[in-house]
């Protein structure tokens, strides 16, 4: 990400000898070790999940528009176990299985968030609200004016 410019240059500089993000990890692991110390694992745990799920998600649904909106771009790879046209618009098998397993573990912990607020304990859904605004807000002011993705887009 860093490399397309969706992220500071500082997240994909690589250590001379280990060839590693090494600057970048060391910023991320000290920001994880600060909410690992302030928050109870339970919010934590699912943050962690709704994040992971929810890029997993993008991902699947990326490769479905890509191979829609681009199918004249070389593939190195090819989508396992191919997938399906449905009014001409082809959705891959494996794509598709991974958004729908996304879905299924985000909805239940979505309501257990709205449940917990219902009952009086904010704390999680405003930590989500957080999470997404901060995460919307460095796309936002500093991906898109960065991006060589965006760049290459235009171009096509």
């Amino acid at each position: 990400m860093a490399r397309d410019g969706l992220l500071p240059p500082l997240f994909c500089r690589v250590h001379e000898r280990l060839r590693t993000p090494h600057i970048g990890t060391v910023v991320l692991g000290a920001a994880i070790a600060l909410a690992a110390g302030l928050l109870p694992i339970t919010i934590l745990s699912d943050l962690v999940t709704l994040g992971t799920a929810l890029a997993f998600g993008i991902v699947c649904l990326s490769v479905i528009w890509l191979r829609n909106a681009r199918p004249d771009l070389p593939r190195s790879f090819q989508v396992p176990l191919g997938g399906v046209r449905i009014g001409g618009v082809w959705i891959g098998t494996a794509p598709a299985l991974g958004l729908a397993f996304c879905v299924l573990m985000v909805v239940p912990l979505l309501l257990d968030i709205a449940a917990k607020a219902a009952r009086g304990d904010t704390i999680p859904a405003w930590l989500l609200l957080g999470y997404m605004t901060l995460g919307t807000a460095i796309y936002i002011f500093y991906g898109l004016r960065h991006s060589r993705l965006a760049a290459s887009a235009e171009q096509i």
